[in-house]
């Protein structure tokens, strides 16, 4: 099967966060098309269980101009491994150190504009430290019972895609050990 190829790509704009490319692409057919794209760093989140409940973090999202109650998540450092990724991302948002962490997934956040690959971790055995967020985080913890995640998501009080994502896998896993 033939693809999409490539002739030529420029960088329109790019911070330590983002790059957006247009690009000048030859379809199947021959036709020659200007396609948008976005590299972003990859993300990880994590489901912290303690003591039978889920740790979130009720975030303020300054693009929405809304607090979210979220998993604890964040992007990936360069070269590195998604495991200690959120490792360091569960420890710097609620304060928690893991000792055991378990990849469930990956999925591609939004594949037809970004490449920007997702992982989502359980994270189990818990100990409680002390938060080490950056100046940009403005978050507090929420506990979870697993009984209440179906209704805030249906609700429209977990809005956070990834969020929502590595909640429905959890329910759907811990349904599966039943």
């Amino acid at each position: 099967m033939n693809h999409w190829k490539k002739i030529e790509s420029i960088l329109k704009f790019k911070n330590q966060y983002i790059k957006v490319w247009e690009d000048k692409v030859e379809l199947p057919s021959k036709k020659h098309i200007t396609y948008t794209r976005v590299d972003l760093p990859d993300f990880v989140s994590i489901i912290p269980v303690f003591k039978d409940e889920i740790v979130l973090v009720r975030n303020y999202r300054y693009a929405i101009d809304q607090f979210c109650l979220e998993l604890p998540s964040g992007h990936l450092m360069a070269r590195e491994k998604p495991e200690d990724a959120a490792r360091r991302e569960l420890k710097e948002e609620t304060g928690f150190f893991g000792k055991k962490f378990i990849f469930l997934m990956k999925y591609f956040a939004a594949a037809d504009r970004t490449n920007l690959t997702s992982y989502i971790f359980l994270a189990k055995d818990l100990e409680l430290g002390s938060p080490l967020r950056d100046e940009t985080e403005e978050m507090s913890i929420v506990y979870l019972k697993k009984e209440e995640i179906l209704s805030k998501i249906l609700k429209n009080e977990i809005v956070h895609p990834p969020t929502i994502i590595g909640l429905m896998l959890y329910l759907f896993l811990e349904e599966k050990q039943c």
